[in-house]
Parts: C-alpha cells; sequence; structure tokens
C-alpha cells in the first residue's frame, strides 16, 4: 500500500512538472514572439523649409541690395534723374507707387518682368559662395561648388538652390536658427492645408535596422499649434487616399539615423506659397530623437521654375518688403540649375539640386484598414 502511494505521489509530482515547464515554454515562445515583432512609429511633419546654412563670409562683397537700394537701382535703369529717384524713395515703400512691374521689354513692348524675367537684363546677383551646406551628395561626384554637411561631414553635397537663394537677406538663416522668410511662409500655410504625416513601419531597432519602410503622405485634416506655435505632438491623423501624394520608399536605420533609397518625391503643397512640391532622385535622411520626433532633410533635383514662381506670384510685395531681385534670382536659379531633364531648345538643365529640412513631432496615423501607427503589428 505505501509502495502505491509513493508510486502515485512521484506519478503526481512528474505531471505537475510536465505543466510547470509546459507553461513556462509556452511563456517563453510568447516573450519570443513579442520580441520579434516591428514597432511602427508615426509623425506630424511640423516645419518643411529649404535647409539654409549661412555664415558671416559666404557672400563676397556683401549681401544682395535691400530693396530701397535695389528700386534705386531699376529707376535709374529706367532713366530717372538721381533727384527724382530720391523724391519717389523719401518714404519707401509708402510713397512707392510708381508701376515697375512691366519694366520687362519683349520687342519693345512692356511685359510683366516677373513672369517673364528674362525679358530684362540679368543683374548678376550674388550666390552664395560657402562651403558647408545641408543635403545629399546626389550625383556621386566631388565639385568645386559641392558643399560639405555640417551635420554629417559628407562632402560632394548638392544643394545649388542654397547658392541662388544664400545672398538675399530674407532667405538666409544662420545654423540651427530657421530662415525668417522661408519659415514663416510655411507658418501661414500649415494652418490651413492638411498635415504632413510620416510613418516608418517593421522597426525591429530603433538604432540599427536594415530593412524599414516610410511613408510620407497627407492626412484629411491640418495639423494644431501647442501654445508655443510648434506642432501639438500625440495628435492622430487620418491617411488621405489620394495616391497624388503617397510616397513610399524602402529605408534603413544605422546608429538612430534613418536614410531612405533614391526615389521621387511628389507631395501637394498649398497654393499661397508652393502649390506642389516635386523632386527627382531624391532621398531622406531621418535622426530619430528620444522624445519621439525626428529630425532631418530631404534633397533632390526641383524644377526650377517651380522655386521661382513660389516667390515671382507675389511681385512687388517680394522685391519691396522681401529685397528679393525678382529676375536676378531667376537668372541665378537657370545658371545654377544642375538637374536634367534637358530643355530642349535651350539646352540647359530644368532642375536645381536642394535640401528640405524636416522636422517632426510625434503622432498617431490612422488608415483605412484601422490599423495605426505606434501599435503593436504582427
Amino acid at each position: 500500500m505505501l509502495e502505491l502511494l509513493i508510486s502515485g505521489g512521484w506519478a503526481m509530482l512528474r505531471f505537475y512538472k510536465s505543466i510547470i515547464l509546459a507553461v513556462i515554454s509556452i511563456g517563453i515562445m510568447l516573450m519570443n514572439n513579442i520580441a520579434v515583432q516591428a514597432e511602427t512609429m508615426g509623425f506630424l511633419i511640423n516645419w518643411f523649409q529649404p535647409a539654409m546654412y549661412s555664415t558671416d563670409d559666404d557672400c563676397d562683397g556683401g549681401l544682395n541690395l535691400a530693396a530701397p537700394e535695389l528700386f534705386a537701382r531699376i529707376l535709374n535703369e529706367q532713366g530717372l534723374s538721381p533727384k527724382e529717384v530720391e523724391k519717389l524713395l523719401a518714404d519707401f515703400p509708402h510713397t512707392f507707387t510708381r508701376e515697375y512691374s512691366n519694366r520687362g521689354r519683349i520687342n519693345g513692348e512692356p511685359v510683366n518682368a516677373y513672369l517673364n524675367p528674362t525679358s530684362v537684363p540679368d543683374p548678376n546677383v550674388k550666390i552664395s559662395t560657402g562651403t558647408l551646406g545641408y543635403g545629399f551628395n546626389l550625383d556621386g561626384k566631388n565639385g568645386p561648388d559641392d558643399f560639405i554637411d555640417p551635420s554629417t561631414g559628407e562632402d560632394g553635397v548638392d544643394n545649388m538652390a542654397a547658392r541662388a537663394m544664400g545672398c538675399f537677406s530674407t532667405m538666409r538663416g544662420e545654423p540651427g536658427v530657421r530662415p525668417t522668410h522661408l519659415t514663416s511662409r510655411w507658418a501661414e500655410t500649415r494652418d490651413n492645408m492638411p498635415a504632413w504625416i510620416v510613418e516608418v513601419t517593421g522597426v525591429d531597432d530603433r538604432q540599427n535596422d536594415p530593412d524599414v519602410e516610410l511613408l510620407l503622405t497627407r492626412a484629411k485634416e491640418p495639423a494644431i499649434r501647442d501654445a508655443n506655435s510648434e506642432g501639438l505632438k500625440d495628435l492622430t491623423f487620418r491617411v488621405d487616399p489620394n495616391p497624388r501624394s503617397v510616397n513610399r520608399v524602402h529605408g534603413r536605420i544605422k546608429d538612430g539615423i534613418l536614410q531612405t533609397d533614391i526615389f521621387d518625391f511628389f507631395m501637394i503643397g498649398d497654393p499661397f506659397h508652393m502649390a506642389e512640391y516635386r523632386f527627382n532622385g531624391s532621398r531622406i535622411r531621418l535622426s530619430i530623437q528620444d522624445d519621439g520626433g525626428a529630425y532631418g532633410i530631404i534633397g533632390g533635383y526641383m524644377p526650377f521654375v517651380d522655386l521661382y514662381m513660389a516667390w515671382a506670384l507675389t511681385g512687388t510685395a517680394s522685391e519691396s518688403m522681401l529685397s528679393v531681385d525678382l529676375p536676378g534670382f531667376y537668372y541665378a536659379l537657370r545658371k545654377l540649375a544642375d538637374g536634367g531633364p534637358i530643355d530642349e531648345l535651350t539646352g540647359m538643365n530644368t532642375t536645381i539640386s536642394t535640401s528640405f529640412t524636416i522636422e517632426a513631432v510625434r503622432a498617431f496615423v490612422v488608415h483605412d484598414n484601422g490599423l495605426i501607427s505606434d501599435q503593436v503589428e504582427n
């Protein structure tokens, strides 16, 4: 009888032991399953403007003419005497009413110089001669006009748009400081246009992951600002399914920096500033921040006419209030254009290398299938 009891006890012990081992094994399997599940991160683009890195010595002989001097030069070119010019500019710009947007000439007839910038002689505005600039080595070469990126140390950086803009006072931006006018334009449009959102999927490790996907697209609703006029964190945005603004590209994360493959970027903007953004041969670099935000650069080749028209459409305001010689800006962009395709009539490049700054805050991104960024996906 005692032997039976002992034998039964051992059997029960083995039974409970097998149950315990099974539970432990299931727990380990569940933990392993959780560990290999990929993370999805969502972001709201808070700032998006041309990436500028201006220094005190990057414009030989100083900056381009400020508005009063620019107008004085134009009036002198139109044959006015010094006294007439002085009278017109006595309380500039308040008393300046002279019509001079139609100062261009085609076949001897006056035309709008903003819509026809080559109808006036090239004023040869100054361009930036600095050595530091944000962006990427887009063409795989290292030329005499290329920059060194101050954040990565990469040389051969192509950003000729920054050279064209770099000596206009209102387009300049000191290191770490948002350019004054470029920033105000984005600020004026982002409250009304649909928000731009980023989603990074397939993230197994935020520090190093060779295989992730980045989505940059528009939302159905606009962004909301916080008390500091920055994008409010942790809001939820619904993805606009319109395929025109859906940009998907493979990327990789190394040492906490996400960089994408090369792709063609298109995004609908706002007509007040720029109706659409087009980049050929573009790529994105994003540094994932500890607070869940991101900071980085998108670079590529942009039609230089698109960049010019963002200022030309405001006409006299750009020249009188922003000190931008519009025909001069056009000529500078055209001369510095370094990307194809080639215009068949002129034989000139039609796109210019450019970089835009991306600043983003943490957000939740909702798709039509109900999936939300920052939730764990299988």
